[in-house]
């Protein structure tokens, strides 16, 4: 027994490269290896160490081994087994020898290949997989388990015994006898763990035979088993083609229901889904779709969902029965299945996409107009912008719903250009403008859905150009801006940049002149689409034009230094893209900008260079009023350059710059400013003889201009410098007449009198002094000074008449002035005339000779005295002390020359000695009172010397009193010494 278990053991480790022993786990307790393994295990018997490597080996060789075995052992239980894996054995030789031998076939493969029903109308229907078997190779097996069947009929795993009988019956296509098998199996062992497949296999194969009866029973008792699970899909989707081969098409539905609802408790994505299901699903949908067909159509799905209540895939169930239709070519009602889906669930995802799919079915069935129409209810529906927000325009994006985005975008672009292209070719301006704006409509919404699709660029440069066709120029501007720089360059992109330009410039045309803000605003704006166009498309052939035009524009907005830089752009560009005009343009924006930016020196040049090149040899006319500006332009620059010297307190250099222009431009109109105003400050400077020379020119050369008014001042105050003393008096003469301002005619006419005085020609000087005495008794100090000037050039021509004829006027003058208009210099003039006044009564004092009869010639005398004492005494009213002292002086010197006369007096003849002493006495005592009143005029006097005054009156007055007193007067100062004061 030892010996037998040996050899057992020896022959099982030579089986251990089997696939059936392969593996510990997978070797049945119930056989004879694990029956083995289990009493080694238990053995206490010594455990023989397994040789490494184990020998190779094959079936054949297994075979033997077993077949040794089975001759070597007495112990029945050991037979079964033997005789069991034999038999098995016998199996597996025969699947391997049986190529693309498909043991599941019977669940995988198709249903009407193995029985053919009454339902050819069906649109397609499974083909048959696998080769024809070779019946030879399975003799041996069905031999080996009918025997062993025989043998033991009692025991207890006869049911695997028996399944695989079945399948070796099936395999040799004795499907009989695999059903009998079966049906035995499933009698006998109805707790047996081959159950559920033997039932299924039964009714794979009734079905096969077409018993779809029997088959649908039992179909329906594997989907009803508990264990049923591996088993389950395929029953139920065979259960519902028995129940549809036999016409019953509401329980089928129903059943297929139950399938789909397995299918898709929980949703998987098509990935997912093993490709026998997908052949499964696809089935079953079809199976539906043709009742569905059969029946109302969608209307049978809605009624089924009424009955059974919703489910996550009935879309599946529209599209296909819609699929059924379309391939029928039943267009019409491809569409109305998907509008009764759309119809029921019109806020889920797949209403969008069937919604597309019913356009396209009016497509494929011409049905244009449908079509069309559909297609403006699909985006009004779908793409309405009241549901846009910042995370997409509609649900349907949100979710990813590819197919209804290109829909989406598609249908809206169709109807864009649609409705673009028939307002273009309409005639009749109402309804143009009526396409205009439902193309305006499909456009905008296109381009707010659908911001980074390739075509938006274009679809907003399509919607600027229909918004620029209805007048709508601010929202035209924006599409044409979007499209022309939010995006990569295109084909389109510079017109769209240009597009908004031209709206801009529409815009502005429409803008009331009297808004002035609202116009400079939409210039700025303007302004700033030039240069990003002129940024962004460097080489387009409209570039100098814009550039040309922006530059003019920021030379209005006052933005200057962006004036220069924008024309800097153009001249730099090459000639052959400018044209001559849009050159000049750019040269003279920047002399001018470079003029407003005070940059004078440049602009300076700037015109110069451009008045250059105006320059022709036969000038039409408006190329000389082209000259005559820029030399305006160019001769206000140097101008400016004089101011800023000015300014900065260097009058040289602004001399310099305004002669300048009359070298560089002599005919410009600022000429005869920059003359004048180098002549000022030439004065200013004391340039006296370049200020007359200048004055002198100017004179002549701009004699109606009106800063000649102030010429003749300028030049007498240069010739009075260069002591031009006639030339001096000639224009203060000129002036003198000219004016028309009284006190400047006055003035000057006193001064050039003054100047003839002062060039020596006193005749002039009288002529102009008498007229100015004659024609201004005011201002006071004036008139005096003219007639005392008179008085004086009398005086020196020896005309005394005439001299105290002015003398007289000053006296009358000052005596005729208030008190309060009286002045030192009035009072002075008036008191020097009147002592020439009183020297002439003095004069007639002294000729006249005291004469006999000497009473009479005593009265005249007296007389005279009177007279001359009045005189004095009146120079002596006006308190000039120079002409006060002279005054008492000259009284005194009358008392005394009185005095003297009356001594000096014609002596009567008949006087004897004595007549003659007490005559000489009675002389005496009428000089003494005179010769008295003379010493106290002249003591009188020269008291006035101290409070100070020691003029030649008082000087005189003491050398007179020296000779009247002369023990007073006669005194020599004496110098006090200290030796004097020591002794």
């Amino acid at each position: 027994m030892i010996r037998y278990r040996q050899y057992l053991l020896i022959c099982l480790l030579g089986l251990s490269g089997c696939g059936i022993f392969s593996h510990k786990q997978d070797v049945d307790p119930n056989s004879l290896g694990g029956i083995l393994l289990k009493n080694n295990e238990n053995s206490s018997a010594p455990q023989f160490p397994i040789p490494q490597p184990l020998p190779e080996t094959n079936h054949q060789n297994i075979v033997e081994n077993y077949q040794t075995l089975l001759h070597l052992t007495d112990d029945p239980e050991t037979k079964v087994n033997l005789q069991q894996r034999l038999a098995e054995l016998e199996m597996v030789k025969s699947e391997n020898g049986d190529a693309g031998l498909d043991d599941e076939r019977s669940a995988e493969g198709s249903v009407e290949d193995r029985a053919e029903g009454s339902n050819d109308n069906l649109a397609e229907q499974p083909k048959q997989t696998g080769d024809q078997y070779n019946s030879s190779l399975y003799t041996d097996t069905i031999d080996a388990y009918v025997a062993l069947l025989a043998a033991y009929p009692d025991r207890p795993d006869n049911d695997k015994l028996l399944y695989q009988l079945s399948k070796a019956y099936e395999l040799n296509t004795q499907l009989e006898e695999a059903i009998a098998t079966l049906a035995l199996l499933t009698a006998q062992y109805p707790d047996s763990a081959y159950w559920v497949e033997a039932q299924f296999r039964t009714a794979e194969f009734l079905f096969s035979d077409m018993q779809y009866q029997a088959a649908e029973d039992a179909y329906l008792s594997v989907v009803n088993h508990p264990d049923s699970s591996s088993f389950y899909q395929n029953s139920l989707y065979m259960l519902g083609w028995s129940q549809f081969k036999q016409e019953l098409y509401g329980t089928t539905l129903d059943t297929y229901i139950s399938f789909l609802d397995y299918r898709f408790k929980e949703i998987n994505p098509p990935a997912e889904i093993d490709p026998s299901t997908q052949q499964q699903l696809g089935d079953v949908m079809r199976v539906m779709s043709w009742i569905f067909t059969e029946r109302d159509g969608a209307s049978s799905i809605k009624t089924l969902f009424q009955k059974t209540g919703g489910r996550q895939y009935e879309h599946l169930l529209y599209s296909r029965l819609a699929t059924e239709y379309l391939e029928k070519k039943r267009y019409l009602d491809t569409a109305a299945t998907y509008q009764a889906y759309i119809d029921l669930y019109p806020n889920t995802e797949y209403a969008a996409i069937y919604f597309g799919r019913k356009i396209d079915a009016y497509l494929a069935g011409s049905f244009l107009d449908l079509a069309f129409k559909e297609k403006a209810v699909f985006v009004a529906q779908y793409g309405n912008l009241e549901n846009f927000s910042a995370d997409g325009p509609t649900v349907w994006l949100i979710n990813g719903q590819q197919e209804t985005h290109i829909r989406l975008k598609q249908y809206t672009h169709e109807l864009a250009t649609h409705y673009h292209a028939t307002a273009q070719k309409t005639k009749d301006s109402s309804r143009k403008t009526g396409e205009y704006q439902r193309a305006i409509y499909y456009y905008h919404r296109y381009v707010v859905l659908f911001p980074t699709d390739q075509a938006t660029p274009e679809a907003y440069y399509f919607l600027a150009e229909t918004l620029y066709q209805t007048n709508q120029y601010s929202a035209a501007i924006q599409a044409y801006e979007q499209s022309a720089y939010q995006y990569p360059v295109a084909e389109f992109s510079a017109d769209a940049g240009y597009g908004a330009v031209h709206s801009y410039q529409k815009l502005l045309s429409s803008i009331p002149k009297e808004q002035i803000d609202q116009y400079n605003q939409t210039l700025s704006l303007k302004i700033e689409s030039q240069l990003r166009f002129t940024e962004r498309f460097r080489n387009d052939s409209r570039m100098a034009a814009i550039l040309t035009i922006t530059i003019e524009e920021l030379f209005i907005q006052n933005r200057y230094q962006e004036s220069i830089e924008t024309a800097s752009r153009l001249l730099a560009r090459s000639p052959e893209d400018t044209k001559p005009s849009q050159i000049k343009t750019a040269r003279l924006i920047t002399a001018h900008s470079l003029f407003a930016l005070e940059k004078y020196a440049e602009s300076e040049i700037a015109y110069l260079q451009l008045r250059d090149a105006s320059r022709h040899k036969k000038p039409s006319q408006q190329q000389k009023k082209d000259y005559t500006a820029l030399n305006e332009q160019f001769a206000a620059s140097i101008y400016k350059q004089a101011e800023q010297a000015n300014a900065l307190g260097d009058s040289q250099l602004a001399i310099d710059h305004f002669l300048r222009i009359i070298t560089l431009a002599p005919d410009a109109s600022i000429r005869s400013a920059a003359q004048y105003d180098a002549i000022v400050k030439m004065t200013s400077l004391k340039q006296w003889g370049p200020a007359a020379d200048q004055i002198l020119d100017f004179r002549t050369r701009f004699p109606a201009n009106a800063l000649n008014a102030n010429t003749p001042h300028l030049l007498i105050t240069a010739l009075q410098n260069l002591e031009r003393w006639p030339e001096a008096a000639d224009e203060l003469v000129k002036l003198s007449n000219s004016s028309e301002i009284v006190d400047e005619k006055r003035s000057t006419l006193f001064l050039a009198a003054q100047t003839y005085e002062k060039a020596g020609n006193a005749n002039q000087a009288i002529q102009y002094y008498r007229q100015y005495a004659h024609a201004y008794p005011l201002p006071l100090d004036d008139a005096l000074e003219s007639r005392h000037r008179l008085e004086q050039l009398y005086l020196a021509a020896g005309e005394d008449s005439k001299r105290r004829y002015w003398l007289n006027k000053i006296i009358v003058l000052d005596s005729s002035t208030s008190k309060a208009e009286r002045t030192d210099r009035s009072r002075y003039l008036a008191a020097q005339a009147s002592l020439v006044f009183a020297e002439d009564t003095r004069i007639g004092f002294e000729q006249i000779k005291l004469t006999l009869p000497l009473k009479k010639s005593i009265k005249k005398k007296k007389k005279s005295f009177d007279k001359t004492i009045a005189q004095y005494n009146k120079v002596l009213g006006y308190q000039v002390a120079e002409f006060s002292t002279i005054a008492s002086f000259k009284m005194a010197a009358i008392y005394q020359q009185l005095s003297t006369d009356l001594m000096a007096s014609q002596r009567p003849a008949n006087l004897n000695e004595l007549e003659l002493e007490q005559y000489e006495m009675l002389l005496e005592e009428q000089a003494y009172p005179f010769e008295e009143e003379a010493i106290a005029l002249h003591e009188s006097n020269a008291q006035k010397s101290w409070i100070g005054i020691y003029d030649e009156g008082v000087k005189s007055s003491f050398e007179s009193l020296s000779e009247l007193l002369p023990a007073r007067y006669n005194k020599h100062e004496s110098v006090i010494t200290y030796s004097h004061e020591l002794f």
